[in-house]
């Protein structure tokens, strides 16, 4: 618990964490004060419907919907990374919703599944 918080530890359990300086991210913050931090808010915020207290750690709800602007986000995303030079990884509810789209969404689906199974 930090020293800002008065609240007990989520559902009493503390996370022992030493006070190593092997354990600082790359920003040269600890680890440990991150976690606390997370902990405390996860404390604060009310428990979403499924019961979960902290919403980056659920695994209850289903993935997000295949919404328009979210497969042009995939799509965009592959588009940059193949530009740079590297392979994207798709996720095949994805790529199954850009090839059923159609037209450069299609091939770009075909694309990405045939340099997947070649990597294979």
């Amino acid at each position: 618990m930090s020293a800002n918080e008065s609240r007990p530890d989520a559902h009493g359990a503390a996370l022992a964490v030493t006070d190593d300086e092997s354990l600082l991210c790359f920003d040269g913050t600890k680890v440990s004060g991150q976690l606390d931090r997370r902990r405390a808010t996860a404390c604060r915020v009310p428990a979403l419907r499924c019961g979960c207290a902290d919403p980056w750690t659920c695994r209850c709800g289903a993935e997000p919907a295949l919404t328009e602007h979210y497969l042009d986000g995939w799509r965009d995303s592959a588009h940059h990374l193949l530009g740079c030079g590297l392979a994207p990884i798709v996720p095949m509810p994805v790529l199954r919703a850009l090839w059923r789209r159609g037209g450069r969404d299609q091939d770009l689906a075909e694309y990405l599944t045939r340099r997947e199974r070649a990597r294979r």
